[in-house]
């Protein structure tokens, strides 16, 4: 089939492998008749019945006929299958782009990463070759091969019993101009919140020490790259906010805003010297409402203790600022508009603050969790304890404790 020749066939060479083996042997007894649509064919009218003999006349590289077949061996003892006939005229691109990523017109390819490009979207099994009558014969296959400029390869196209050999150009792309490997040392960051070893960067701060071109480039950042495949893997979606530890490696993918696909990869290396932290542990103050009120006045510096232990920590507690918020957004934020006083009043039970210690002359900062606990005090209730007086001397000895679930009551902290 060459792509616009109308084609002839018989629906029933077609049919030879429908039958299994069994069946076969007992076919003279089997009516075979064809349809155009499921609907007719599953009623087995005579009317709507098509001819042995068709033709496709329309056009292209890739036609699909669909047809039904309804076999039949006595009065509605049948089955229905579907027939697909498909014309294959397998062609691939006329030229393929390849990205000189070094732009000194020689690049070394491995072919077998082009097959979806060159076989345009069939599905056909792609093979290269120097010379077409290497193609035609099958012969001196190549899997990679080495770009000078410009060069043309013969690539066939199988699909089953069907091929084609046509000429390939493969062309060398410029590709942008960038720093290979580009090393950044930060030095003296802030390890906020407790030391864990890892802060937030922005990435997009590097673009103009990786690319200095006057054309216009789109950046992508990935965590992985395989230079021998060319393949990305962990994208970064917000290099805004992208977060290091103390050695990183990310990779940007530099593209021409108004060019092909063709790339460049800059190697980022990312070395993190952090200040000292500042490390923290929760605290939990705990309260007696003896009044019973709902609102009990915490001092919140009796906290600072159990939040701040100077054996975990290299910079002084003389040195920090230590300051409560009533959220922890704000206190990261150093939001002043939700400070709160040393001496707070706990509107609620169980609630909680956030304490923020930050060294002034670096900013670096802390922030970690107070819980407030409000409890009730034990109530009594008067009771009358009856004692009997066994040996009528008039004394008796009680022992207070083994009444002491009438005594006392119970009391949950609130």
């Amino acid at each position: 089939f060459d792509g616009t020749q109308d084609m002839e066939f018989k629906l029933s060479d077609l049919i030879e492998d429908m039958l299994n083996d069994e069946i076969e042997g007992n076919a003279d007894n089997i009516e075979v008749s064809f349809y155009d649509n499921p609907y007719d064919a599953d009623e087995g009218g005579i009317t709507p019945r098509i001819t042995d003999l068709q033709k496709i006349s329309e056009d292209g590289n890739w036609v699909k006929r669909t047809y039904y077949v309804r076999f039949e061996r006595a009065v509605n003892c049948y089955t229905v299958r579907t027939l697909t006939v498909t014309l294959v005229h397998p062609v691939p691109v006329s030229q393929v782009d390849v990205c000189d990523h070094q732009n000194n017109s020689q690049e070394t390819i491995t072919l077998a990463n082009y097959n979806v490009i060159v076989a345009n979207g069939q599905n056909v099994t792609v093979s290269y070759f120097e010379t077409e009558d290497e193609a035609i014969n099958n012969v001196g296959a190549k899997t990679s091969i080495t770009i000078n400029g410009n060069l043309k390869l013969f690539v066939k196209l199988t699909y089953k019993e069907c091929f084609t050999v046509y000429p390939v150009d493969f062309k060398l792309v410029e590709t942008p101009e960038v720093t290979p490997v580009f090393n950044y040392n930060f030095k003296d960051i802030c390890d906020n919140n407790n030391n864990d070893g890892s802060e937030l960067i922005d990435l997009t701060q590097f673009e103009s020490n990786i690319y200095s071109g006057s054309k216009n480039v789109r950046f992508q950042y990935f965590t992985t790259y395989n230079s021998s495949t060319q393949q990305f893997s962990g994208k970064i979606n917000n290099p805004t906010q992208y977060k290091i530890e103390q050695n990183s490696t990310v990779y940007a993918k530099v593209e021409f805003n108004d060019k092909n696909a063709c790339f460049s990869v800059s190697t980022i290396n990312i070395n993190a010297e952090y200040l000292p932290a500042i490390v923290l542990k929760e605290a939990k103050l705990e309260k007696c409402s003896y009044d019973s009120s709902a609102s009990v006045e915490f001092d919140l510096r009796e906290a600072i203790p159990q939040l701040f232990n100077q054996t975990d920590n290299v910079l002084p507690l003389s040195q920090l600022v230590v300051e409560f918020f009533r959220y922890e957004t704000n206190a990261n934020a150093r939001d002043l508009s939700d400070l709160v006083p040393t001496l707070f009043i706990a509107p609620k039970s169980l609630g909680s603050l956030w304490v923020r210690f930050t060294d002034p002359q670096t900013n670096c900062y802390s922030v970690k969790e107070i819980f407030l606990q409000t409890y009730l005090p034990p109530k009594t209730t008067l009771q009358t304890i009856i004692a009997c007086d066994r040996d009528f001397d008039g004394f008796n000895e009680v022992n207070l404790m083994d009444y002491k679930d009438i005594l006392v009551l119970n009391f949950e902290p609130y």
